[in-house]
C-alpha cells in the first residue's frame, strides 16, 4: 500500500510530502516515509502502534499481569470471521465507534457510520481489512524492524489519546525517527479528531507549517 502511495505521488508530479495516518493508516504512512524518505517531508501518526516496533507486544499480546487484555479484533479475521460479519457490519463497525472514545467525548457521527458501513458492506471490502490485521505477523512487524535500522531524519508527530494508543506510540516514535514529537492528548480514547477537533487540527498545522 505504502508502494501503491509512491506511485500515485509519481503520477501526481508530486516531489515531496507530508504524509497523515491514523490508526491502521499510520502503518502505511510509516511504510511509505521508511522506503521514500526523499520524497518526504515529514510523517504525522496517530493513535495505533507500528508492529515490530518495541512496545508493540503489549498492546498487542495483552500483559495480563498488568491488567491489559489484548483487544480480541486483532486476531479476529479468516472465513469464519467473514461469515459472522456478513451482513453484521453496521454492529461491528459501531463497536468501534461506541467503544473506543472517551465517556462523554463526541462520537464518529452517522453520516461518516454509514457511509463507512455502506463501504465496507460491498463485496471483498471487509475481506481486504481482515488482511490487514492478519499481515501485522506475516509481514508488517518484520518489515517495520528492517525500516527501523535506519532512523528517519525527518519530522514524526505521533498524536494520540491518553486513554488510548498515545503513550505508547510517542516511545514508538522515538525509535523511528531522530526528530520524534508527540501529542497526548488527555481524557481521550482512539478518535482523536472527532473527540478533540481543535486541538488536534491545531497540532496538525502547526507541525505541517513549522520551518524546520
Amino acid at each position: 500500500m505504502a508502494r501503491d502511495l509512491h506511485e500515485l505521488v509519481a503520477v501526481l508530479k508530486l516531489e515531496r510530502v507530508d504524509v497523515i495516518g491514523h490508526d491502521m493508516g499510520l502503518i502505511i504512512a510509516y511504510a511509505y516515509g521508511a522506503q521514500y524518505p526523499q520524497e518526504t517531508k515529514r510523517l504525522i501518526l496517530m493513535d495505533g502502534f507500528i508492529p515490530g516496533i518495541p512496545g508493540w507486544e503489549i498492546p498487542y499480546n495483552g500483559n495480563p499481569a498488568n491488567g491489559i487484555a489484548s483487544k480480541w479484533h486483532f486476531r479476529f479475521f479468516g472465513e469464519t470471521a467473514l461469515k459472522m460479519i456478513r451482513g453484521q457490519e453496521k454492529n461491528y463497525l459501531d463497536m468501534f465507534f461506541d467503544e473506543f472514545v472517551y465517556p462523554g467525548n463526541p462520537k464518529v457521527d452517522e453520516e461518516v457510520r454509514n457511509a463507512l458501513v455502506m463501504d465496507y458492506s460491498r463485496p471483498g471490502r471487509m475481506e481486504a481489512a481482515f488482511k490487514l490485521y492478519s499481515a501485522w505477523v506475516e509481514s508488517d512487524a518484520n518489515d517495520n524492524q528492517a525500516f527501523a535500522q535506519n532512523k528517519l531524519a525527518i519530522p514524526v508527530l505521533s498524536i494520540g489519546g491518553d486513554h488510548s494508543r498515545g503513550k505508547t506510540l510517542a516511545e514508538q516514535v522515538s525509535h523511528i525517527s531522530y526528530r520524534p514529537h508527540s501529542l497526548i492528548l488527555q481524557s481521550t480514547g482512539h478518535w482523536v479528531l472527532e473527540e478533540k477537533a481543535e486541538a488536534t487540527t491545531q497540532a496538525i498545522l502547526d507541525f505541517l507549517q513549522d520551518r524546520q
